[in-house]
């Protein structure tokens, strides 16, 4: 019994008249005379090159239902004018191109028409050869938009680079002896010459002469016996090695050498009785067509021959030619062939391995009708006869078992299944043959082939259960839990990778924490989670979610993304939870984060712990958080106002430092040209942060009821760019005149020294605190303002203050940086300013013209005061004597008396009389004499 069946090439015809006939020429001598010389596949289109010069293409039409497979001849061209034969075509699919190789001229042809192609691909002429890349990787790259062709011409190797609308030279290396045969592997070069092999490298030029002579006879030369060369490809160690084989011939036979790109020779080696006419390897075997009209088989893997195969030398054969692969060539539609196959037992002999299982008297079951049908892999060797076209074709895997079991040769069939990838048909042979091992009692053979073919009788067993279970589940109580928990179990135990879709149902209505274990035991931690979350455990289920994004779990199905487990977050009520998952959220996004613990609510020191860590993770987080925090808290704390005020002020120094703060927002650059108050400056220029910052830090001083503010100072005295903020402070701690010098001479902001007299030594009033937080988008400061609109100051106290600010100008040195301050200052609020006092201590080369408003409203004021005390003089002479002439109308109606002596009473002894009061307000007169 031969083992060899299972691995057996058949020769199937493809075409039996592959050239069309020519009618005006049939009978002739050149009608007699021509030969197939060439074949090119791809896909379904086939294009046959003949020796007189003709070109043809086919589509190849696949067998269907009550139809056989066809080829049908599209178009004929002549390339050859004088009959010459095609050598070789070549097709370039993504270029759309067709190379045809004809009169030692390469050609191009559109693809698939064979109509005209651009100019710019002009005829390559003086081609005596032509190695296209073997490499079949570089062959179905269909991304390439060139190609790349080996030219041999005479004694030169030229590289051209083809492409869609034209080619061109890329590299000359010229050779040393005329070779007529060339193949290549990538950068790799084989020549034969009449009398030895070389290799040359494309990349460097370098040639190696091989040690192998083409002929070692001494009856016949090389020049009459063609040399091959056949690029082999071999998986070792896990690694593609490329290698050259190559014939030598002797009067004994023909020797097959196998040699590296680098010219070293390996261990295998091939033999032939006699010298093959061509050779092709389809790996792992390679097939030789020798002179004696016979087809060899060897194996790569052991080197020994395993089949041979007698080809009709009535057809002529004339060559083997390997394509890439077509699978419309041959289809499980066609009839089988009567060729005789016929396998070399003695050297096969070692590779029968399974065991004999035909026993007398076993049972056999019958073949199914559909198993009949024969299949076949994908043809890539063909046979050309001078006229036909034939193929080497291998029987599937599962036809071969199909076969071998029609002829009850059950262990062959077992063979051919084995050390293959199977495919549906074969998996379903090998569970056929699982069956009859079965009915023969032969189980483990029985198991080996289930699962082969991917038959498990454990699954019909749990689908049985499964069905148990399913029933149960419409019922209520513990047994509904118990039938929701086990077919879950069942799922994950069948396939640990179910989808958790698939098993959605049943974690509505199971045992949690059992299912919960079992889940972690699958590591479904994904499942887990959602087991957690249906069933209200929210924090359980975000603990198993976040260790999935932080990878101390791995889940091999179900991920979990950040902006899933966020809105499970914001749901949280219980503060702690709040808190933990907050802070994680903010390691992975702060803004979501932040969102999180900004629902927090904080009380009394709670919140230093979360700013702390906050603070690790993100600065700006922590500041956005901390204000949320003091805005928002019912009971504010110094600690709190005073870290956010630090916080602040450690943000403005160093963006100084790092000079990232605007120059144009400073007060040296605001004092050059100051013509509104310091923080309406900075307000228009808040689209900066770090401005808007400083903005911040301003309302927080001005109207933070619970700062420190002699600690606040001393934080603020070292940087000396926060005068703005210095006298703020200062104002709040009642020292007006300090706040005075630092707004006046310091900041040069007259206007907002002036507001300090005005508002009690208060720098910014609620008003302005609320427009300026509106301009820099800082509304939540509004709410450290208080409900009131100004500080108002008593009249008094304004003039004192007014006063001292513009003796605070009149003390320095250069009047003329600051008149424009006081005279705002003497103009505004001449009323409360002295004549006599401020003129001596006024330059003298001021001009009158500036103090023109100020006299003017000097000498108005002191001239209506001196009218006023005219008018108010009069009006109290007149009433004087109003009121002694109604005393001595009464004095009269009492009948008059006369004072005649020293002891009479006086006249003011008398009762008064009530008189009406003064329509001006003046000073009370004097009580008149009597």
């Amino acid at each position: 019994m031969s083992t060899g069946t299972a691995r057996s090439f058949a020769v199937r015809e493809l075409a039996p008249a592959v050239l069309p006939a020519q009618l005006a020429l049939q009978g002739s001598p050149a009608e007699l005379g021509r030969a197939l010389r060439y074949v090119a596949v791809c896909g379904e289109h086939a294009y046959v090159a003949a020796s007189d010069g003709h070109l043809h293409w086919y589509t190849l039409h696949a067998a269907k239902p009550g139809k056989a497979a066809s080829w049908h001849l599209e178009k004929s061209i002549a390339v050859s004018s004088i009959g010459k034969a095609v050598e070789r075509v070549y097709i370039y699919a993504t270029l759309q191109l067709v190379g045809v190789w004809c009169e030692n001229t390469l050609r191009f042809y559109a693809y698939p028409s064979l109509g005209a192609v651009s100019s710019g691909l002009a005829p390559i002429k003086g081609v005596q050869g032509i190695a296209d890349d073997a490499d079949e990787s570089a062959e179905q790259n269909t991304e390439l938009a060139f190609a790349s062709i080996c030219l041999l011409k005479r004694k030169k190797l030229v590289l051209v680079m083809v492409e869609r609308h034209g080619w061109g030279t890329v590299k000359e290396i010229p050779i040393e002896r005329d070779a007529f045969i060339a193949r290549r592997f990538n950068d790799v070069v084989c020549l034969a010459s009449p009398s030895e092999y070389s290799l040359v490298h494309l990349d460097s030029g370098a040639q190696t002469p091989l040690g192998l002579p083409i002929s070692q006879s001494t009856e016949v030369s090389s020049a009459r016996i063609r040399p091959s060369i056949v690029p082999v490809a071999f998986d070792e160690h896990g690694e593609r090695t490329y290698t050259f084989l190559i014939t030598s011939h002797s009067d004994a036979g023909t020797l097959g050498a196998f040699l590296r790109a680098d010219g070293e020779p390996t261990d295998k080696l091939l033999e032939w009785p006699s010298h093959p006419r061509s050779v092709v390897a389809e790996p792992p075997y390679v097939c030789a067509l020798l002179r004696n009209d016979t087809i060899e088989v060897h194996d790569l893997r052991t080197m020994r021959r395993v089949q041979q195969i007698p080809v009709d030398a009535s057809d002529d054969p004339r060559f083997l030619l390997r394509i890439v692969g077509s699978k419309t060539l041959l289809t499980s539609g066609a009839t089988v062939d009567e060729h005789v196959v016929q396998v070399d037992d003695d050297e096969v002999g070692a590779e029968k391995a399974a065991p004999m299982l035909d026993e007398p008297g076993a049972v056999n079951l019958p073949i199914p009708p559909f198993a009949l049908e024969p299949h076949w892999k994908t043809v890539r060797v063909l046979l050309g006869f001078k006229r036909s076209l034939s193929c080497l074709a291998l029987p599937t895997p599962a036809s071969t078992a199909w076969k071998c079991a029609e002829a009850q040769n059950w262990s062959e069939a077992d063979h051919a299944l084995h050390d293959t990838e199977l495919d549906e048909q074969a998996k379903i042979a090998a569970v056929f043959l699982g069956i009859n091992h079965v009915c023969n009692t032969r189980f483990s053979n029985a198991i080996a082939c289930f699962l082969r073919g991917g038959f498990d009788l454990e699954r019909r067993a749990d689908a049985m259960l499964v069905e148990l279970l399913e029933a149960n589940v419409q019922g209520g109580g513990e047994g509904r839990l118990d039938a929701h928990s086990a077919l879950l179990a069942l799922a994950l135990g069948r396939d640990a990778t179910v989808p958790t879709s698939t098993v959605d149902g049943h974690l509505d209505a199971c045992h949690v924490d059992k299912v919960a274990a079992l889940l972690a035991s699958h590591h479904r931690y994904g499942m887990q989670a959602l087991l957690f979350h249906k069933h209200g455990r929210i924090t359980e289920a975000l603990s198993v979610w976040t260790a999935m994004l932080d990878k101390t779990v791995e889940d091999p199905v179900d991920t979990v993304a950040l902006h899933e487990i966020a809105p499970h977050i914001q749901q949280l009520t219980e503060q702690e939870d709040l808190v933990q998952y907050g802070l994680w959220l903010a390691k992975h996004d702060t803004q979501l984060g932040l969102d999180a613990l900004r629902r927090v609510e904080y009380s009394g020191t709670d919140s230093e712990g979360v700013l702390a860590s906050l603070r690790l993770l993100d600065t700006h987080a922590a500041e956005a958080l901390l204000e949320h925090i003091v805005f928002t808290s019912a009971e504010q704390t110094e600690n709190l106002h005073a870290e956010l005020c630090a916080r602040l002020v450690e943000i403005l120094v160093e963006a100084v430092d790092k000079h990232v703060y605007p120059p144009d927002a400073t007060v040296e650059v605001y004092g050059q040209s100051a013509t509104e108050p310091f923080f309406d400056y900075l307000a228009k220029r808040a689209s900066l942060g770090v401005v808007r910052t400083r903005i911040k830090l301003m309302v927080l001083l001005e109207h933070s009821s619970v700062l420190d503010r002699a600690q606040t100072l001393e934080h603020l005295t070292p940087h000396a760019f926060l005068a703005f903020e210095q006298a703020i402070v200062l104002g709040k701690l009642g020292r007006v005149s300090d706040a005075l010098r630092v707004l006046a001479l310091d900041v040069h902001d007259a206007l907002s020294a002036e507001a300090v007299c005005l508002q009690d030594g208060r720098v910014l009033s609620p008003a302005a605190a609320r427009a300026i937080s509106s301009d820099a988008s800082i509304g939540e400061y509004v709410s450290l303002i208080g409900k009131e609109s100004l500080f108002v100051s008593k009249p008094a106290t304004s003039a004192r203050l007014l006063r001292m600010l513009l003796y605070l100008y009149l003390d320095q040195s250069n009047l003329d940086r600051y008149q424009d301050a006081i005279l705002h200052l003497l103009i505004s609020h001449t009323r409360y300013f002295s004549l006599l006092d401020i003129l001596p201590r006024l330059p003298n080369h001021w001009s009158v013209a500036c103090l023109e408003p100020f006299l003017v409203r000097t000498l108005r004021s002191q001239l209506h005061r001196r009218r006023l005390a005219e008018v108010v003089k009069g009006t109290a002479m007149a009433h004087t004597l109003s009121v002694s002439e109604r005393h001595w109308q009464a004095v009269r109606k009492l009948g008059g008396v006369l004072q005649e002596g020293d002891d009479d009473p006086p006249i003011e002894a008398l009762p008064p009389i009530e008189t009406p009061p003064p329509r001006l307000a003046a000073t009370p007169p004097e009580k008149p004499s009597t």
